[in-house]
């Protein structure tokens, strides 16, 4: 489709006009999550959200293939290089959160954020037929699978919300329906090496009954660590519904073909 492909040529020329050249990162003021009402800044400048950043420096590696434009491709890499040497926690093979003036400042992994960052990779990787970009982002999932930081929760079911690679610290209060994002990037490598996460995958979809709601139908996006309600908060999200149906669709119809 001409209109979606001119739009998506127009976002990769906008982002790397605005980057910095030297290390295709666009280094700004980062603040936490706003929807918990606090926008005070957490790095007041040259700082970046790691998955935002490795996800603009792979669209710029696809770009630059995809539309011929080797300098985007050239910024990607750099950028890709610099976030891994920054930002990759080696002990347990994850990324850290936040980097602040080069320094990391925010040290946790989150589930939805890692399940992103490897399918990236993949993705990016397959398109500009890079096996290192596609063995990197395997490389994610399995080190998440290895389970050395207790994400999964293997008595329960399904996956906790984040660790700390700097203080070893389980965050499992709850269980969020984000935790479905893994089941796309799951699927996406299960394509390139058909079984290796199918046990993970079939978990996710096991799991769907205890997170859908009846007799309205839809999902919750928080859960207790067990799946009952948490606090009270029994509504439907169109953020649960959206990640859950599709990523299951996903699943389902690639299982199928």
């Amino acid at each position: 489709d001409s209109q979606w492909t001119g739009d998506a040529q127009a976002m990769a020329k906008h982002f790397s006009g605005y980057i910095n050249p030297t290390t295709g990162l666009k280094e700004a003021e980062v603040v936490p999550d706003t929807s918990e009402g606090d926008t005070s800044p957490v790095c007041t400048a040259n700082g970046y959200r790691v998955d935002s950043e490795l996800e603009s420096a792979l669209m710029l590696i696809d770009a630059g293939t995809r539309f011929a434009t080797p300098t985007w491709t050239s910024q990607g890499y750099t950028a890709y290089g610099l976030i891994r040497q920054q930002a990759f926690n080696t002990t347990y093979g994850l990324y850290d959160r936040i980097i602040c003036n080069g320094a990391v400042w925010d040290p946790n992994a989150k589930v939805e954020e890692i399940a992103d960052e490897a399918r990236d990779g993949i993705l990016a990787g397959e398109y500009v037929n890079n096996p290192t970009l596609i063995a990197d982002g395997i490389a994610v999932l399995d080190a998440l699978v290895g389970n050395s930081t207790g994400l999964h929760d293997t008595v329960n079911g399904g996956w906790c919300p984040s660790f700390n690679l700097s203080t070893g610290a389980l965050d499992c209060h709850v269980k969020t329906d984000r935790q479905y994002l893994l089941l796309r990037a799951f699927d996406q490598a299960d394509q390139l090496d058909p079984g290796r996460y199918s046990a993970e995958e079939t978990e996710l979809v096991d799991l769907i009954p205890s997170v859908v709601t009846s007799p309205h139908v839809g999902f919750v996006y928080e859960r207790t660590p067990t799946y009952g309600i948490y606090e009270g908060q029994d509504w439907i999200t169109t953020e649960a519904d959206g990640i859950v149906s599709q990523r299951s669709e996903e699943h389902t119809s690639e299982l199928q073909s």
